[in-house]
Parts: C-alpha cells; structure tokens; sequence
C-alpha cells in the first residue's frame, strides 16, 4: 500500500504535463541542392568538383577527381650483322627486326633512325654507300615487311668510320658490318589504390 501511494503522485506530475505544437521547428522555405553531389564514376569526388570524367575505378585521385599517374620508359636495341660486301639479310635477322617492330607498335609514337656500319675492307667511299644501303633494307623491313610507317623510320650510313671493334682481324671485321639502332618507348600508367585483392606489398 505505501508502495501505490508513492507512485501515485509521479504519475499524476507525468499527466499534468501538456504538449504544445509550437514546439516544433518548421523551417517555413525549402532550400533547394544547387551542388550535385552524385558520384557518377565512384572515384569519392562529388561532381560538382569532378574535373576528370569516367576515372579508372579504383584509381587514386585528387581532390578533383584526376587520376594519378606515373611514366614509364622502356628501350628496344637492334644489332644484326651482314656478309661481307653485302647488303642482304642473313638468316635469323628478320627475328631480331621484328622484335624491333612489335616495340614500335606497342610505342606508337616512338621513332627511330636505323643505323648502317661497314667494315675497314675495300674503298672508303663504297663502304659508305654499303652502309647506306644496309640501313635502307632494314628500314624498308620495317615499313614493308611489318607495316611500321615510314615517316616514324629513317636511315642513315656511316661506312667504316663508327667501328664497334678495333683491329684487322677478320673477327672484328664481322662485327662491324652492322646496322644497329635503338629506340624508347614511354608509357603513362594509371596509379591504383591498395586493397586486399592487391598482389603487390
């Protein structure tokens, strides 16, 4: 009995309590979204700070929402050797040319200029056209042959003036009936996030 008489007065205070509409808040305009703020290519930038559309998911951004990114350069080298007082190709040549021009075709805007040598044999001033001419077939491989375009090849000889080995050995002679050339290729890559599916530490 003490116990109701005890409660009875809590409950009474409760009910005599009343609740008054102006109470709530009512905001009286509604303001309207002038920002989009959709992420349209889920790169956590908002478009109306996106300056890069249709990012690489998974990317890493600015704050504008612009990949980062990080350049790679890769070299292709070319050496291939020829009989002497000839401009033919000798066999397994054409291997090594077309490594060069599948580098060239990975690389679109690389260009090269092929490279003609000839030995310290025979006349100076034929061993010039020779190397001219070495030169020239290697590049009309390329272009002919593997489809590279011509204005990305050039050739040039140097005749027996740029020996790769020294000496009057007929060792040295054959490597320096040559034509060689080197071209870079740079590739810009996309930086991605780390996640679990990550193989790299």
């Amino acid at each position: 009995m003490k116990i109701a008489l005890l409660v009875f007065p809590i409950l009474a205070g409760c009910s005599s309590t009343q609740f008054v509409s102006t109470d709530i808040v009512t905001m009286a305009d509604q303001v309207q979204q002038v920002k989009d703020l959709r992420d349209r290519d889920d790169d956590g930038v908002i478009e109306a700070r996106e300056r890069c559309d249709r990012t690489l998911v998974g990317a890493i951004v600015d704050n504008d929402g612009c990949p980062s990114s990080e350049s790679s350069k890769m070299t292709q080298r070319l050496d291939v050797k020829f009989a002497n007082n000839s401009d033919i190709l000798l066999p397994g040549s054409t291997v090594s040319i077309k490594k060069l021009a599948d580098f060239l075709k990975a690389y679109p805007k690389a260009e090269i200029i092929v490279e003609g040598h000839a030995s310290k044999v025979g006349d100076p001033a034929k061993n010039l056209i020779l190397s001219e001419n070495r030169a020239k077939r290697v590049a009309n491989t390329l272009t002919q042959v593997f489809g590279i375009d011509a204005d990305r090849v050039g050739a040039v000889g140097f005749g027996d003036t740029q020996p790769l080995v020294s000496g009057d050995s007929e060792s040295a002679h054959s490597k320096n009936r040559r034509v060689m050339a080197a071209v870079s290729g740079e590739s810009i890559n996309v930086v991605m996030r780390w996640t679990i599916f990550t193989d790299e530490q």
